[in-house]
């Protein structure tokens, strides 16, 4: 198997230098040495240099403690750098044992085939028992590989969940609720209750105190909604709009639930942090409605029409078609 510190490249950098200060090839460290070596926070950098002056080995407890708190406003791509240049050596490294294992395998089997056909009892009996041997060194081998792309996919899954946030609201963006809610449908559609949110008001906060003041309050009804109501998913659905979907919740049962949740964002005071100014009682209105074999355009386009019957004072309107029977 070739060896991915040999490999040219920033990723091959930084595995170098977590082996010469024997660190283990962790997300932490990796992200760690990417940002001294590869970042432009010269203040960060200096204060390294001085650490490791002479030669000096790091330590976990040093890097630990240089290790920084994730911001909101860092753009995802910034954050998920380090991690999507380890995962991709990850990539290689496993195609690169795979393709070795099976090229040797192969080899070995082809050989040992040829030494069947030709070979008498004796012979065949060692060809046999190197075979089997070979059979179970390649099974430990690729055994391997599945173990390393059972982790490759979990930081894969990492990766889709921080770029599938609005980091400004910590919600889901537009497209991943719409896939969520897409495959809930294709899944598990009985008694699958969906809710349309908007932020009452909304565009009178924004003109009046700026856009990052209205994202804030959206923040706070994300929070109010996701400890209130516990929704599989909610995400955006536009500027003072929101998607949720609530497996195994009848439609009427979700109207109670978001009637205490609307009670609870109204109870809340909010103020601008920077002027100090209140904003008053704030509130929500949705609309609400069942799967009910609906398409996904025809769920979308009943909850917009709910929602906009509910209007801006904060009222829930749950739609429940009636139950045809069929004869």
């Amino acid at each position: 198997m070739t060896d991915r510190r040999n490999r040219p490249g920033s990723g091959a950098v930084v595995l170098r230098f977590l082996d010469a200060h024997q660190l283990e090839h962790t997300p932490r460290h990796y992200a760690f040495a990417h940002r001294y070596l590869l970042g432009r926070d010269a203040s960060f950098r200096a204060q390294v240099d001085e650490l490791i002056d002479g030669g000096v080995r790091l330590t976990e407890r040093q890097v630990a403690s240089f290790t920084p708190v994730p911001s909101p406003e860092i753009a995802a791509n910034d954050r998920l750098l380090p991690d999507i240049e380890r995962i991709s050596l990850g990539i290689l490294a496993i195609i690169t044992q795979a393709n070795d294992e099976a090229s040797a395998l192969t080899r070995e089997l082809t050989l040992a085939a040829a030494e069947l056909v030709e070979g008498d009892a004796q012979t065949v009996r060692a060809v046999v028992m190197r075979m089997l041997a070979q059979s179970r060194s390649a099974e430990q081998s690729f055994a391997a590989v599945s173990s390393q792309t059972r982790a490759l996919h979990d930081d894969l899954r990492a990766i889709l969940d921080v770029v599938e946030q609005d980091p400004a609201t910590g919600a889901l963006s537009h497209d991943a609720v719409l896939d969520r809610l897409a495959s809930a449908l294709a899944t598990e559609p009985q008694d699958l209750s969906v809710a349309m949110f908007n932020l009452d008001h909304g565009r009178d906060v924004r003109t009046t105190h700026g856009e990052a003041v209205a994202v804030r309050v959206l923040r706070v009804l994300v929070g109010t909604l996701a400890e209130q109501c516990r929704p599989s998913a909610i995400g955006r659905a536009g500027d003072d709009r929101l998607l949720a979907i609530f497996p195994n919740m009848p439609a009427p049962d979700l109207g109670a639930l978001l009637d205490a949740a609307r009670q609870a964002f109204a109870a809340r005071r909010m103020k601008v942090r920077e002027s100090d100014v209140e904003l008053g009682r704030m509130t929500f209105s949705a609309g609400v409605a069942p799967a009910r074999s609906r398409t996904l355009d025809e769920l979308l386009g009943a909850l917009a029409i709910l929602a906009a019957r509910a209007g801006a004072d904060g009222d829930v309107i749950v739609s429940e078609p009636p139950v045809v029977e069929i004869r």
